[in-house]
């Protein structure tokens, strides 16, 4: 019978306590204190015709970079603001625009200096890429599977190109590479079948496994002089690409096969 008297004893104090806790969380909630989780997802919605909504995030305390976009269905060209909360936008981070099928054109302010990786990836109706004349760096994949993706200049601020950038592109005609980049990535520009000339960095070095591969309209006659080394399958059923004079230890396996004509 004790035991049971000093058990109840023991759960009625308890009880007290909740309740003591309970009414000092409403007397916090009544003097002011926040007690609710809000959504700190900042959005920032353009001008015009198609409700253009872009998620940000702020980018080392002083700058912004676009993590996100939502707009109308219809197809239609947008503008990246070049400022927001007064701070300016440096960034398009990975997948910001990944799959937007509505997009046909971008214009990337002159304040962006870094493209994510799969940042406009699969924009399956974007034909046209401004880009900012102060870009240093492209992402893994930025326009992966962009197959309407007629012409996009690089600038020749950048200074690298991640794998596999514009595989899949298969309206892309012409390609300029900025002087600065050195290595052409695995993937970089695989089954872009339209592409016919390319104008080549001249302080290309590599050109890595699968770069061109099914490039089958590319013709090139000449690389340049500082190249050292193109990896495996890298221009794999290129008809038309004349193979560089380098050692055969400096060429992958099947670099440059051709299915025979049957």
């Amino acid at each position: 019978m004790k035991r049971i008297l000093a058990l109840m004893l023991a759960l009625l104090l308890l009880c007290t306590l909740v309740a003591c806790n309970k009414e000092q969380i409403e007397e916090d909630d009544e003097s002011g204190v926040n007690m609710t989780v809000e959504n700190n997802d900042k959005v920032y919605v353009a001008e015009g015709d198609f409700n253009d909504r872009f998620t940000y995030e702020y980018l080392r305390g002083d700058e912004v970079a676009i993590i996100g976009f939502e707009a109308d269905d219809a197809l239609h060209a947008i503008t990246i603001p070049s400022v927001i909360d007064d701070r300016p936008v440096t960034r398009i981070d990975d997948r910001a625009f990944y799959h937007m099928t509505n997009l046909t054109g971008v214009a990337i302010p002159e304040s962006v200096t870094e493209i994510g990786d799969q940042a406009f990836a699969k924009c399956s109706a974007l034909t046209s890429v401004l880009m900012p004349a102060n870009l240093i760096s492209i992402g893994k994949a930025t326009f992966a599977g962009c197959s309407a993706l007629v012409t996009v200049a690089i600038p020749a601020t950048v200074t690298e190109i991640g794998d596999s950038a514009f595989v899949g592109c298969a309206s892309l005609t012409s390609i300029a590479l900025p002087d600065a980049v050195k290595v052409i990535g695995e993937y970089m520009f695989m089954n872009c079948v339209k592409l016919t000339t390319v104008t080549w960095s001249t302080q290309l070095e590599k050109i890595e496994k699968f770069a061109f591969c099914g490039c089958a309209a590319l013709t090139v006659s000449a690389f340049p002089t500082t190249l050292t080394g193109i990896g495996e399958y890298a221009f794999t059923e290129c008809a038309s690409v004349v193979k560089p004079a380098l050692p055969d230890n400096a060429i992958g396996t099947n670099a440059f096969y051709v299915t025979p004509a049957v």
